[in-house]
């Protein structure tokens, strides 16, 4: 990929459905420190609901959930662009079809960069969360808080839906690293 722009292809949409949103988690390494500041979705805007990065000596790693409302298809493009038109050295999408939602605005956010990666979110009645995490890692993830969806190696995706209403609910993702010691993660919750 280059710079400026890039395009994820063949991202799932789940069924389509009238009240439909999809919840994207992007997941990225960039040459230089940049920031994620739009995603269009099969020509839809998306919203960034809450992005976070760990910069590394001339590089950087981060992640971010974004959401679209998308009542048709099944499968499409994510057009996504970027700050300081970097390169992109590696960039990965993972995507959550979600209904019935109250609003497309999150009830709470939280991020860290840490090890391990520890969040705190206000969950509503009846809501949902998601957490997306990149560590520079060789062992995987273990995650507390929410269920485990995908694990990439460096990559994780967490969600739990249907939940009690909660103040102050920690997701702790845990991992081992290697060689430099950086992660980002960054969660939400919805209703």
């Amino acid at each position: 990929t280059g710079a400026g722009t890039t395009t994820l292809i063949d991202v799932p949409f789940g069924t389509a459905v009238g009240d439909r949103r999809l919840i994207l988690c992007i997941y990225w390494i960039a040459d230089s420190p940049t920031t994620l500041t739009s995603v269009t979705v099969d020509g839809n805007l998306a919203t960034i609901i809450i992005q976070n990065a760990d910069s590394i000596t001339g590089s950087s790693i981060a992640c971010a959930v974004t959401m679209v409302s998308l009542p048709e298809g099944t499968v499409g493009s994510a057009d996504l662009t970027f700050t300081d038109a970097p390169a992109i050295d590696f960039i990965y999408g993972r995507s959550y079809s979600v209904t019935g939602l109250d609003s497309p605005s999150a009830f709470d956010t939280d991020s860290n960069d840490d090890q391990p990666l520890v969040m705190s979110l206000d969950i509503p009645s009846g809501g949902i969360a998601i957490a997306a995490a990149y560590a520079l890692t060789d062992g995987g993830f273990t995650v507390t808080g929410l269920t485990e969806d995908a694990d990439d190696m460096e990559l994780l995706a967490a969600s739990s839906s249907d939940m009690i209403g909660e103040t102050g609910r920690t997701i702790t993702i845990s991992f081992t690293e290697f060689g430099d010691e950086h992660s980002a993660g960054v969660g939400a919750s919805f209703r």
